[in-house]
């Protein structure tokens, strides 16, 4: 099998599939459901990670607004990780400054460590980082930074034998079936 991964925004997943142009997509939150199939594939929270001896490593909790005073280090611009970011920041009436952009999570992780900024990251994606304390997780006061994942395919459902077994395999991932159990986000203490 092979597989040609695209990152895109959630829109633009949900036309892929619906138009079959991809067979298999996974999205975040709302969407219109004409055209697809789809089912819960994960529940994960987005936070903020933070140097050890930055000011947000001693909050709990923020509000993404107060965050937004910091630097940030993000993923590239085009990532859907930096445009959920800025879009988030424009609701809030505000901009991000961003001092660093850089093309994966573990080197935002590695940034955001070194104090260069604050990064907004999956907890799923920071585990090892908080495990380890590299970085200090502070969660955000938002009602979008715990994210339902979605995992869709043509509303007709018919799939190559490949696509389907490969929908089995990415829904039957333990780590991933267990974050949508019971609702809750499978994390590590902040």
């Amino acid at each position: 099998m092979n597989i040609d991964l695209e990152e895109r925004a959630s829109q633009a997943i949900l036309t892929a599939v619906a138009a079959h142009e991809a067979d298999v997509g996974i999205l975040a939150g709302d969407f219109d459901t004409t055209g697809v199939r789809s089912v819960r594939y994960a529940v994960d929270e987005l936070i903020l990670a933070v140097a050890a001896d930055h000011p947000l490593a001693r909050e709990a909790e923020v509000r993404f607004g107060a965050a937004l005073a910091f630097d940030f280090v993000c993923m590239s611009r085009t990532s859907s990780n930096f445009l959920f970011l800025r879009e988030m920041a424009q609701r809030a009436g505000k901009s991000p400054n961003v001092r660093l952009h850089a093309h994966s999570f573990e080197a935002v992780l590695s940034l955001a460590e070194a104090g260069v900024g604050v990064a907004l990251v999956p907890r799923s994606v920071a585990a090892a980082a908080l495990r380890e304390a590299r970085v200090v997780g502070v969660r955000l006061a938002e009602p979008w930074a715990l994210r339902e994942l979605n995992l869709i395919v043509r509303a007709d459902g018919k799939l190559p034998g490949f696509a389907a077994a490969f929908v089995q395999f990415l829904l039957n991932d333990p780590r991933v079936a267990a974050t949508r159990e019971g609702g809750a986000v499978a994390s590590t203490a902040p």
